[in-house]
């Protein structure tokens, strides 16, 4: 802010909303004084209607009594206070009613909704409730337990809104598991929307997407998304220790498997030099860190998790040249050899000008390879993917050793 000067502007809009909840609250607190002194006046005149009359039913020599008249008097105030007090509870009330259908908003909303395709219930749950067929039970189950991360899209249809085009038109791509893929393509040409599709972040127009052959329609969002081991371009680090941040992974690691994973991240000598290492404190999103090191951060932390599909979508952005490849050279070497991850899956998204230091030798994927019937390609070009690896499309790569 400070470095675009809009402090002043931001100051007349913040000013504008505080003099608005100001008058808001004065106009409710004056109605709230309105309605005491309604209430106040009530109550005297209560009193001294009672007064009158009573005065003047004495005076006419009837069989009311002064003593009946102060008892009468006394019975009456005995009333008035309990009244008074329920009136203030109306006013409590309205405003508790007003709270709780606000979050009975919250509470009673779909599971299932435009924005959130996928159920957060498990599947045994969704079996239970009537929403998913019994006989993709037992193979859901098995998939999560013994999958390998494979990847099966075919004819995949994607477009943000009914009036814009289609971003993926036709699309098909299959990854075997222990393959690793470069996506890339310039910005804004639909890397991250792939990776937000396969997480089930966003409901695709048509077409299927497989993960180990199991449609994801069929998994709860956190079975598919245990799927995935993700470094996003923006890391986001939460107030606490560093060890903290690594651990929302996997609660259940190890301090070796999250020494381990930082080690892999190119990260533990600069945790170590640290005053109080791992249990060092950090401000919100990272304070205290550099851009580089929420980096790696991140990178340990999609390591730890022990995922079948690990995904970079430009994860080295903010790391320079020389230090971006070795990390992203070593992770991958390493993932290939390690027994605890079980040979996942990786994809890497980049841009088209940042350096390539792995050359794919096979296992060419491209957006415009979908079924390039009957204006296939013409699909893709609306897609934005007109040319195949050149300045509007994307080059998807693969290679079945890391470093080929």
């Amino acid at each position: 802010m400070q470095g675009c000067c809009v402090e002043p502007q931001l100051n007349a809009r913040y000013s504008d909303y505080l003099a608005e909840y100001l008058r808001s609250g004065f106009s409710v607190r004056q109605i709230g004084n309105s309605c005491n002194t309604v209430a106040n006046g009530l109550e005297q005149m209560m009193t001294l209607s009672i007064l009158v009359i009573g005065a003047w039913t004495v005076m006419n020599n009837t069989d009311f009594t002064i003593g009946m008249l102060v008892a009468f008097q006394m019975f009456a105030s005995r009333l008035s206070q309990p009244m008074l007090r329920l009136v203030g509870l109306w006013q409590q009330f309205q405003q508790a009613n007003l709270s709780v259908q606000r979050m009975g908003d919250i509470m009673n909303a779909a599971i299932i909704s435009p924005a959130e395709p996928y159920s957060i219930l498990p599947t045994w749950q969704r079996v239970l409730l009537g929403l998913q067929p019994l006989t993709t039970t037992a193979y859901s189950l098995r998939v999560l337990r013994e999958g390998k991360g494979q990847i099966d899209i075919d004819q995949l249809s994607f477009r943000y809104a009914d009036n814009l085009p289609f971003l993926y038109e036709g699309f098909n791509l299959r990854v075997a598991p222990g393959k690793v893929i470069a996506i890339m393509g310039p910005s804004g040409s639909g890397k991250s929307t792939l990776t937000k599709l396969l997480q089930g972040f966003y409901q695709p127009a048509g077409g299927i997407i497989k993960i180990d052959g199991n449609d994801i329609r069929y998994l709860s969002a956190n079975e598919l998304r245990h799927y995935f081991g993700v470094v996003p371009q923006e890391t986001i680090l939460f107030s606490g220790t560093l060890y903290d941040n690594l651990l929302m992974a996997n609660p259940h690691a190890t301090f070796d498997q999250v020494v381990h994973a930082c080690k892999m991240a190119e990260m533990h000598s600069s945790i170590e030099a640290l005053p109080q290492g791992y249990q060092t404190e950090i401000g919100e999103r990272g304070v205290g860190l550099s851009g580089g090191q929420k980096q790696r951060i991140a990178i340990a932390r999609a390591l730890i998790k022990q995922p079948k599909i690990l995904i970079f979508d430009e994860a080295t952005s903010s790391l320079d040249a020389t230090t971006a490849e070795q990390s992203e050279f070593h992770t991958i070497s390493s993932l290939h050899l390690e027994i605890v991850v079980d040979s996942p899956t990786l994809a890497v998204l980049r841009r088209h000008h940042q350096p390539a230091q792995r050359q794919s030798d096979d296992d060419v994927h491209h957006p415009c390879d979908a079924e390039e019937s009957a204006g296939g390609r013409d699909r893709a070009d609306r897609a934005g993917v007109a040319e195949c690896g050149g300045d509007s499309g994307y080059e998807a790569r693969g290679n079945a050793q890391a470093g080929g």
